[in-house]
Order: structure tokens, then C-alpha cells, then sequence
């Protein structure tokens, strides 16, 4: 599912996502995982410009993710919980234990985009919860960091004069014609 919030004029878009369970590299379900997150990346394309936010359990590892990796490395997107100066513990935090026989894995994340980082103030695995195998993950956004953004329209001075002689001259011939 894909929110949009307003945000005294900014509109931030969440997207959180539920992938498929099992998803290791190279496996049918890590594949329809990174369909989903293809659909996301084309759907947030076609918006405007603006800070966003994909999160949820992916069901699979970063580098099971091909369209994921893309999106980290070419696109200006953020992986929270790698980041050491915004994790309150330590990154790379485990987020998932299945029982208490499977190993400890990171499979639940949040993204965000290079318009929404510079309001990222800190994130989280709350450790303490009693959900029995995700961990939930905080995320502090600090909305007046988000910087607006503005699209304007400049014709050139040169153009506009360019445009008006034009106008004029058409005006003029016609008006010459009809007389």
C-alpha cells in the first residue's frame, strides 16, 4: 500500500510492503519480492518529486533484492538501519526470530529517499516488544527538516521579447489584409 500525507504542503509517501516469505537469493520468492519493490520504484517515479518512504518485512536479505541494491546504490536511496549516526544501538540490528531454533536475521527495513534523509533524526529495533518474531522498527522524522520544493516556469527575456514581436507582426500583416 502506497499513503500519501500532507505535510503543510509537502506530501510524504509511505509505502509499506510485505514480501514473500523465504525470500533468499536467487529464489522465486525473492524475485516476486523485487517485482513489488520494481512496481514501487515506477510507481514513485511517476509522482513528483518529494521525500518517501518504503518499509516492511521484505522476507529477504538486501542482496536478495536486485531492484532494492539498484535503488541503494544509483538512486539516492538510504538503508536507516545500516546507518551508524542514526541507529540507536548499533546498525544492522536483527530484526526477525522465526523460533528458538532459526538464526537471528535482518529481513524487515526502512528506506527512505534523498529527500526525506535530512529529516531522518534517528531509528530504531525495539528490542523490548513482545511480538514474537519481528521486531517493530522506529523511525523519528523531523517534518520542518523537510525541505519544500518548487517548480517554477521562467520564459527568457529573450524569448518573451522574441514572442511579442511576433504577435505584433502577425496583428499587423492580418490588420493589413483586412484593409
Amino acid at each position: 500500500a502506497i499513503y500519501a500525507f500532507d505535510l503543510s504542503g509537502i506530501t510524504l509517501h509511505i509505502c509499506i510492503i510485505y514480501g514473500w516469505t523465504g525470500g533468499k537469493k536467487g529464489s522465486e520468492a525473492a524475485a516476486r519480492t523485487d517485482d513489488l519493490i520494481l512496481i514501487i520504484k515506477n510507481e514513485f517515479q511517476a509522482m513528483e518529486p518529494g521525500p518517501k518512504i518504503i518499509m516492511g518485512d521484505f522476507n529477504a536479505d538486501t542482496d536478495a533484492l536486485p531492484t532494492m541494491l539498484l535503488m541503494l546504490e544509483e538512486a539516492g536511496w538510504t538503508d536507516l538501519g545500516a546507518m551508524a549516526h542514526l541507529c540507536t544501538c548499533k546498525p544492522n540490528m536483527p530484526t526477525c526470530h522465526a523460533n528458538a531454533n532459526a538464526k537471528e536475521s535482518r529481513i524487515d527495513f526502512i528506506f527512505v529517499n534523498d529527500h526525506l534523509l535530512p529529516a531522518i533524526e534517528m531509528c530504531s529495533v525495539d528490542n523490548d516488544d513482545a511480538f514474537a518474531t519481528h521486531r517493530p522498527l522506529k523511525v523519528k522524522v523531523r517534518t520542518t527538516k523537510i525541505a519544500k520544493q518548487f517548480k517554477t516556469l521562467r520564459k527568457t527575456t529573450n524569448y518573451a521579447e522574441a514572442f511579442e514581436a511576433k504577435v505584433l507582426e502577425t496583428v499587423e500583416r492580418e490588420t493589413e489584409q483586412e484593409t
